[in-house]
């Protein structure tokens, strides 16, 4: 699924530069997270539309994801390093960063075991490839439901520390795989999980409402303290600062519904599911990438339905 940013200005005011010249979180003001869209770009001539429609909207960063080979051979959602090239270097141009989910996989499963090398291997030459570029991050991961993390990210980090790549790394865990720091040399990644708001798709009131009560009375509100207050989870953005993840919380996936039979139609409590979480990951700096744009664009119905429901933007202005 895709995934794209916004802040209040570019990556050169959201981020700084490390000595190796990649991409570091750690100094981003709090009023400064990232937000996004994102998805799989299947023609380069997509690249530009999808970049100036983001920009257009002050979003600084996208999401690109891509099946490896080694999982599914399919010509339609493989890696294609021409589209990715061109989405790095136009993407550099308008202050974007994009984050490469080269080893994406869904259904949730193991699907990592027993290729552990082959995975590795993909990253590595992802890594080396875009090395020297200063807006990209490399998603290691993909809803990886296996028991072998986080050995399994611990040696990935290991293996491309040693081969020269100083990326900036993301690891997302599966929705009950508590967070764990992870061991990086470098001291360069970030943690994250994937949330969606499929609980929601039944719930609609007459509209136009108001968000914030909308939110309180469908227990939305309840989720988002869980999420991003609640002390006693270890699952979640709390956790992952009482651990010191270095460049913090990264949300990959932020959907309103994850159900694709009601994904064109979504509900009332879906957009304010959104709409909340957002704004949430505004207040608590938590990077926040939605799905999807690209072959399968959801950005101008999210925000049509937002003013639609509620009166107002469905990402908030900065």
């Amino acid at each position: 699924m895709w995934g794209i940013g916004l802040s209040a200005a570019g990556v050169s005011s959201s981020s700084t530069l490390s000595s190796r010249g990649s991409v570091s979180y750690k100094s981003r003001p709090a009023t400064l997270p990232v937000f996004g869209w994102g998805g799989y770009i299947g023609s380069i001539d997509q690249v530009i539309p999808i970049l100036d429609d983001l920009a257009s909207g002050g979003y600084t960063g996208i999401r690109y994801w891509a099946i490896p080979v080694w999982l599914t051979e399919s010509p339609s959602h493989n890696l294609n390093l021409a589209i990715l090239d061109r989405l790095v270097d136009e993407a550099e141009r308008r202050g974007i960063v994009v984050y490469i989910d080269s080893e994406h996989n869904y259904p949730p499963s193991a699907y990592i075991d027993g290729h552990e090398q082959e995975w590795i291997q993909d990253l590595i030459m992802v890594g080396r490839r875009y090395n020297d570029r200063p807006n990209v991050v490399l998603e290691c991961v993909n809803e990886y439901a296996g028991s072998n993390q986080p050995a399994i990210y611990n040696r990935a980090i290991a293996e491309l520390r040693a081969a020269g790549v100083h990326l900036p790394l993301l690891f997302n865990y599966w929705w009950n795989q508590v967070n764990a720091e992870l061991n990086d040399p470098d001291n360069n990644y970030a943690i994250g999980r994937h949330f969606y708001g499929k609980a929601w798709d039944s719930y609609n009131v007459a509209v136009p409402a108001d968000l914030s009560t909308v939110v309180e009375e469908s227990g939305i509100a309840n989720a988002m303290y869980k999420y991003f207050y609640s002390t006693t989870e270890k699952i979640y953005l709390q956790s992952s600062l009482e651990l010191r993840i270095p460049n913090g919380f990264v949300v990959t996936e932020l959907g309103p519904t994850d159900d694709e039979a009601i994904v064109g139609d979504p509900s009332v409590g879906n957009i304010a599911y959104g709409m909340a979480f957002l704004r949430e990951g505004i207040k608590n700096n938590v990077t926040v990438l939605l799905y999807r744009v690209g072959d399968s664009s959801k950005k101008a119905l999210y925000e049509q339905r937002a003013f639609t429901y509620f009166g107002e933007g469905f990402l908030p202005t900065p």
